[in-house]
């Protein structure tokens, strides 16, 4: 038969959804306890933790999404809708509704909870406002990034400049004295003299070697930081 009830006849009542099995039936201890012959057992599936429907036969009249059901086992989740003896259970995001269409039916309060509701959308759902766009410009401020210093080098004939005069002189002193007879002693002091020069000269432009290239070290570390700076500033 058809039941028409006014709005202001409806009672509704919000409730946590319980972690552990539960019962609909006559039963004083049930969670949910009606003036009924309908035995409903509400367990959790223990992959899914999703609430399953178990209807056992019965007399009273039991609807599940509006369908009139026998007896069966179906997956009871967020949407899903059952009604017995004029109470319609409804499973929502985060708590389940108690819709009475004119029955008495009594709620265990260590099982069933009453809360108030908890709204599911935004306040001003399906009214969205646009949030307005943020146009960036362009920095105007130029930046200089100056160019590296250049290197310092140690040319290849440097070495070959430095030692060639002192050692063509120890040449030069000795031919001199063979060819005009000349005393060896000083012969080979000039020599002597013009080696020692020699290995100054040579020892000298290692030094300077390993100072360039100190130098051209530290000038790569110098600019690798400046533009570490210029990075940031960008």
């Amino acid at each position: 038969h058809l039941l028409i009830l006014r709005h202001e006849e409806l009672e509704t009542v919000f409730t946590n959804k319980p972690k552990k099995d539960f019962l609909i039936s006559g039963v004083k201890k049930s969670a949910v306890f009606l003036e009924t012959d309908a035995l409903i057992s509400i367990p959790i599936d223990p992959k899914t933790k999703e609430y399953q429907l178990k209807i056992y036969p019965s007399k009273e009249r039991v609807y599940y999404n509006d369908q009139l059901i026998q007896e069966g086992t179906f997956s009871f989740g967020v949407g899903d809708r059952l009604m017995v003896d004029r109470l319609v259970i409804e499973v929502r995001e985060k708590q389940l509704r108690f819709t009475s269409l004119g029955t008495n039916y009594q709620l265990d309060p260590w099982k069933l909870v009453e809360e108030t509701f908890l709204p599911e959308y935004p306040d001003d759902f399906p009214f969205f406002r646009r949030s307005p766009r943020i146009h960036l410009k362009e920095p105007a401020n130029e930046i200089e990034i100056l160019a590296p210093k250049p290197k310092e080098t140690e040319g290849r004939n440097d070495l070959l400049k430095t030692i060639v005069p002192p050692l063509g002189m120890v040449v030069l002193s000795g031919a001199t004295s063979f060819l005009s007879g000349g005393n060896p002693i000083m012969m080979l002091s000039m020599g002597g003299a013009s080696l020692l020069t020699a290995g100054f000269s040579v020892s000298s432009y290692l030094t300077n070697k390993k100072e360039t290239k100190r130098t051209n070290e530290e000038r790569e570390t110098t600019y690798r930081q400046y533009m570490l700076q210029k990075k940031s500033e960008l």
